[in-house]
């Protein structure tokens, strides 16, 4: 299976050699796939097109628009509001060929639809939340000092990241370049 996948990789490469081809792909892709997507986690769901229109505030008839393929209007406010009412993570980004052609190729219809996020909550509690004595061992190293336990280590959890604020300092060396020049 893996040589028909390396097989179809070089197709794709090799249409998207031609620029024009490549930019209508690309734009096509993007319609396609939102378009599939909004279909597929509605009817995950369980939805009917009025009960998505309703939970996003928009007529019945903007979502059978946006559900088709063809439809090219989509704004990123729009997008908010589904990924809201889906309850997922949205991410627009630029992404490198070879990135996208691995989304192509290895498409499938559970990568259409992720779970919302209270699914994945619960598929973490059955069997991918830390077991007890994980959660211990790494409190114990966390606050271990020259192999010795401090006697806090069983009650308290590594710090909290904290979001920099506008006040924090930046480190200027891990700042990609044309960033610094803006700055």
């Amino acid at each position: 299976m893996s040589d028909d996948i390396n097989s179809l990789r070089k197709q794709v490469w090799k249409a998207l050699s031609d620029k024009a081809y490549r930019d209508t792909f690309v734009d096509s892709h993007i319609a396609t796939n939102l378009a599939a997507q909004i279909y597929a986690l509605r009817e995950a769901q369980g939805w009917t097109q009025a009960q998505l229109a309703e939970r996003v505030g928009m007529a019945q008839g903007r979502i059978s628009v946006m559900e088709n393929p063809s439809y090219e209007q989509l704004t990123l406010s729009t997008l908010k509001r589904l990924r809201a009412a889906f309850d997922v993570a949205l991410v627009v980004k630029f992404i490198p060929f070879t990135e996208f052609v691995d989304w192509i190729i290895n498409l499938t219809p559970e990568k259409l639809t992720p779970p919302n996020f209270e699914a994945e909550m619960e598929e973490k509690s059955r069997g991918q939340e830390r077991t007890q004595s994980a959660a211990l061992e790494a409190s114990l190293s966390w606050h271990s000092q020259d192999g010795r336990i401090t006697g806090s280590a069983l009650n308290e959890l590594p710090p909290t990241p904290r979001r920099p604020t506008g006040r924090d300092e930046i480190d200027q060396s891990n700042v990609i370049p044309f960033l610094q020049r803006a700055a």
